[in-house]
């Protein structure tokens, strides 16, 4: 695969040569979801994943503004891949083709320095889920918090910046 990715989902270029595998799970919780799919293929490569859980819901609580107490499902795509290529990507907070105001960047060499990462967080455009991407050296991970009211930080982003006081 090789190009510019749609623009409505970030900046990005890619080529890459890739072959992955993709298990769908949903819980309770973030580590609900990556132990149900532990429990279908043992890859220890999801023991990082789960091990990284406390800080990753940190940042995700910081620049959303989300209580982890009001999730009340989440779904999840956990990706096994290996490949070759360069992918660049930065997400720049505007609504994106599935209505989540992504913020964060991408950006591998795989191959020769087996280098990886993409780290993405936005909140959809109603307010009532949060969206968490996070790829790293051979798993990645594409998360879907789904929340029993509004954030509010969701409303205010969207009205746009206050506005100028007359004189």
């Amino acid at each position: 695969m090789a190009g510019i990715g749609d623009v409505r989902d970030g900046i990005t270029v890619q080529g890459l040569a890739l072959a992955s595998k993709q298990y769908a799970s949903e819980g309770g919780s973030i580590g609900e979801v990556l132990s149900n799919v532990k429990a279908v293929v043992p890859a220890p490569v999801l023991d990082e994943l789960i091990l990284a859980l406390p800080r990753l819901m940190g940042d995700v609580i910081e620049l959303t503004g989300m209580d982890d107490e009001h999730c009340v499902k989440v779904e999840g795509v956990v990706s096994i891949y290996v490949g070759v290529g360069v992918t660049a990507g930065v997400f720049l907070g505007w609504v994106d083709t599935t209505g989540y105001r992504m913020i964060g960047v991408q950006g591998s060499v795989a191959a020769v320095f087996a280098l990886s990462v993409t780290l993405e967080c936005g909140v959809h455009e109603d307010g009532r889920s949060v969206r968490v991407v996070l790829y790293g050296p051979k798993v990645g991970v594409d998360l879907m918090l789904h929340l029993d009211r509004p954030l509010q930080q969701a409303t205010s982003t969207s009205e746009g910046p206050p506005a100028a006081a007359e004189d």
